[in-house]
């Protein structure tokens, strides 16, 4: 049995997670330090989680600019000081996305029984389909082939389907005139398990 489903939104995570070890205001910006090899480029979109005290930049942002292996800047202004803790890991985010959602049943007909087989449901357990979204062009990237984080909120809801995916293509680049953004469909197959929250 399938399900075709569709949504207004999602983020697609790749790349480790990276630990921040520190944070600087200065006039618009926040300095990062994450104590380690960071591997950024400038324009990378990014997401920054659970940042202690200047917690105005836990949120998706994208790099302004790298001034270190260790170090890198985005725009902020904030009143706030960093006290501990954080992640920054590089994300996509897509403005829609289309799924298949298969489910299946396990027999569990008793041998003696007559009349109509008996199963319970197994619940969701693939999908596939694509996902869009803008970026500027040569950054953030989303790698083929690999595993990733894949969040995808239903249009109009807080719903969510969540799950590991596999991008096995990247089917549509398109230019948008008069910009150095882009436009970029991939495909994803889901793996291990699906789950559908709030």
């Amino acid at each position: 049995m399938a399900d075709e489903i569709s949504g207004k939104s999602g983020r697609v995570l790749f790349a480790s997670a990276i630990n921040i070890s520190d944070a600087d205001y200065a006039t618009g910006e926040v300095t990062i330090d994450t104590g380690a090899v960071h591997g950024l480029s400038q324009y990378d979109n990014i997401v920054i989680k659970s940042v202690g005290g200047m917690t105005d930049i836990n949120e998706a942002t994208r790099v302004e600019s790298v001034t270190d292996t260790d170090t890198f800047v985005v725009s902020k202004t904030t009143a706030q000081s960093y006290t501990s803790g954080g992640t920054v890991q590089k994300c996509f985010d897509c403005t829609s996305w289309d799924l298949t959602m298969s489910t299946d049943v396990r027999d569990t007909t008793d041998s003696s029984h007559e009349g109509f087989e008996t199963n319970i449901p197994r619940g969701i357990i693939s999908g596939e389909g694509s996902f869009t979204g803008f970026f500027k062009q040569g950054y953030n990237e989303v790698p083929i082939g690999e595993v990733l984080a894949v969040k995808l909120s239903l249009a109009d809801s807080t719903d969510y389907y969540s799950a590991s995916g596999v991008i096995t293509s990247n089917a549509t680049t398109i230019p948008v005139p008069d910009t150095t953004a882009v436009m970029v469909t991939y495909s994803v197959k889901l793996s291990g398990t699906i789950t559908q929250g709030t």
